[in-house]
């Protein structure tokens, strides 16, 4: 299993007989060291690259695209391990004011323009994969059927 920060780092929490691979402490220093390198990165850039916003198109062209991506030994390798992780963990550097905003980012993520380019949480999503996002503390998780909710509840190590 693996556990798939959607920025594209990625690492193996349990081996292929379901064996913890990490302590908690360093599942905690892996995502420490993934949240300290995307902050080094302009959050445009960060934008222009995200994959997981494809998943917000209809399924067809959702479909098409990833059959386009898949074409390439390297994406389709990518596209490999999101299939095989139980969930994705978003971790935000959102500080939603509210309720409201709370319940927004978690389920639909945060967007404003930028130089012409959509920024927010949003691009941090993967949206046919249970989602558990993280932000400052907060904790939510967002799943598509009855079937994702265990993956979707266990939201211990956030």
């Amino acid at each position: 299993m693996h556990r798939v920060p959607t920025n594209a780092d990625w690492f193996d929490v349990l081996d292929d007989k379901n064996r913890l691979l990490l302590t908690e402490r360093e599942i905690l220093r892996n995502l420490q060291a993934i949240v300290a390198d995307a902050d080094k990165l302009p959050t445009t850039d960060v934008a222009k690259n995200a994959l997981g916003v494809l998943t917000t198109e209809n399924r067809k062209n959702w479909s098409s695209l990833r059959d386009i991506l898949s074409g390439d030994r390297r994406n389709a390798a990518c596209l490999h391990v999101v299939d095989r992780a139980l969930f994705i963990v978003c971790l935000d550097d959102a500080a939603p004011d509210g309720l409201a905003e709370m319940c927004g980012n978690f389920l639909c993520g945060t967007y404003r323009l930028v130089g012409g380019v959509q920024v927010g949480t949003c691009t941090n999503r993967w949206y046919d994969k249970v989602r558990n996002c993280c932000s400052r503390g907060l904790v939510s998780s967002a799943c598509s059927s009855v079937a994702d909710l265990p993956a979707a509840t266990d939201n211990r190590h956030c």
